[in-house]
């Protein structure tokens, strides 16, 4: 295996301006590290910016409405962002119309440098890994790892006895590299039946193990009960804050066989505005516990304990429990109580359920999100309470309803966290997009910096106004938690 020492040199001999410098942290075994790129231009207008396009999904994959938006002081743009390093990166930088709004326009942009490769590939490490539980005879593995390259044929060989009779345990071993996305499906030799019937599977995961249609990281129960809400309808409990003064909501969801894997322990996920998330359909959530299920399913996501918190009752409430106590409160009469409220999630609710469920209760598996108001409280959690929680997703943070910590924010250093930002590009009047731009272009310039997609992702949702917060559930959940950080070495006998 290819040192630290000589990977970063690799790197850095073989870059082309305008790449500066490459920072290697760690154990490169995941093939990402920290890559700064610079470009120097002038603006031709008030609202443009600087972005860089590439071929992977990091940096657009190919679609300049996804570009990404560089930071700039002066006529010099920079941005740290988290790039593979198994494959050469194709880029080039663009000067775009920045206004939200106008990002969605695939014609909005002007080619400023020619075409630049980041040359820092190194051989493939050939190492997926499948294991299914399969009734189909001599069943034939079709894979790719891009959507315009030709399927592969792999062989399945004999690894155990399935469930019932008729069924095998079968698996397939090193036949892709690892570190790349795998779209897949299982063909018996004759012809006759297909896994799945119609389509393909999809999935992140290097080391896989395909049941009854789903993906894990472990060796499943024979059957697994599907996630479910652990609440009567219409009756979820109710818990009395001693520090708030009044009694709380909260509803618990449990993951797929959870009764069933009673050795297994899962992070937890807070949510506010709790009565909307799982069963009432308001305007804006759209049954996230349906779509956290699917990306579970698929291997994108990790199995979370969701708790998702009452707010209010009543708006008046609701203000006062997601403004920071420094902002007199621009919607609400008195401070604002966020410090209070967050104190009852980490010190009093975050107790009842650590006692109750099989949680994972350390910082690392402990997350927060919230939309508009909750938004903002997922944002002051990050920055003031990052010690109880890793990380956060801020969606359609509602800054301007907090002023005074707005703006300290984009005076304070880094915090240890990593940061979600998502907002519509047509909901300008409760997160502006100058505001917006701002807050972005201060943290991936903060020292040290935010490196984006590994500790910062900021999304914006085209065609979007101030609503729909479950249409990004993908992009929070598999930033959040994903199912790739989770390794079980019962699973594949010590390979």
């Amino acid at each position: 295996m290819i040192t630290l020492l000589a990977l970063a040199c690799v790197l850095l001999q073989s870059s082309a301006r305008p790449l500066r410098d490459i920072e290697v942290s760690g154990e490169t075994a995941d093939f990402y590290a920290p890559v700064r790129l610079e470009f120097h231009h002038k603006l031709n207008g008030p609202h443009n910016q600087v972005f860089v396009l590439g071929d992977v999904p990091e940096l657009g994959g190919g679609d300049l409405r996804f570009a990404l938006r560089m930071a700039g002081v002066g006529d010099d743009w920079t941005v740290r962002v988290r790039l593979p390093i198994d494959r050469d990166v194709h880029y080039r930088f663009y000067e775009r119309d920045a206004r939200s709004f106008r990002l969605r326009d695939v014609e909005n942009g002007l080619a400023i440098s020619e075409e630049r490769v980041l040359r820092a590939r190194r051989d493939p490490v050939f190492g997926k890994q499948l294991i299914v539980h399969t009734d189909f005879e001599d069943p034939i593995l079709f894979w790719r790892q891009g959507r315009d390259e030709p399927f592969e044929e792999a062989l399945l060989s004999e690894i155990g006895a399935g469930r019932v009779e008729g069924e095998q345990r079968l698996g397939a071993f090193d036949f892709a590299p690892v570190h790349r996305p795998l779209e897949f499906y299982l063909r018996e030799r004759s012809g006759e039946r297909r896994d799945p019937d119609v389509g393909t599977y999809r999935t992140p995961l290097d080391r896989a193990f395909l049941q009854d249609g789903e993906l894990f990281t472990y060796v499943p129960a024979p059957i697994v009960s599907p996630a479910r809400r652990d609440y009567a309808p219409l009756r979820a409990p109710v818990t009395f804050s001693t520090i708030l003064g009044y009694e709380k909501q909260y509803f618990v969801f449990l993951p797929r066989g959870y009764g069933e894997h009673l050795d297994r322990r899962y992070g937890v996920l807070y949510h506010y505005d709790g009565q909307f998330v799982f069963d009432y359909g308001q305007v804006g959530y759209d049954e996230d516990s349906a779509k956290m299920t699917a990306l579970v399913a698929a291997g994108e996501c990790s199995e979370l304990i969701q708790v998702a918190v009452a707010s209010g009752p009543g708006n008046q409430l609701r203000l006062r429990e997601t403004i920071p106590p420094e902002d007199p409160g621009a919607f609400s009469t008195g401070t604002g109580h966020a410090d209070l409220f967050l104190r009852f999630i980490t010190e009093e609710l975050k107790a009842l359920i650590d006692a109750g469920y099989r949680t994972l209760p350390d910082r690392e598996n402990t997350f927060l999100r919230g939309f508009s108001q909750g938004g903002l409280l997922a944002l002051y959690a990050g920055w003031e309470f990052y010690d109880s929680f890793s990380a956060v997703a801020c969606q359609s943070a509602a800054l301007a309803g907090a002023p005074n910590f707005s703006s300290r924010i984009l005076l304070e250093d880094k915090r240890p966290l990593r940061l979600y930002m998502d907002f519509g590009d047509l909901e300008w009047s409760i997160f502006p997009v100058a505001q917006g731009g701002r807050l972005f272009d201060d943290l991936v310039t903060d020292r040290p910096p935010w490196v984006y997609f590994d500790d910062l992702r900021f999304h914006i949702a085209f065609f979007t106004g101030h609503g729909d917060p479950g249409g990004r559930i993908r992009q929070i959940s598999s930033f959040l938690a994903p199912a790739l950080r989770e390794r079980d070495p019962d699973l594949w006998g010590g390979r």
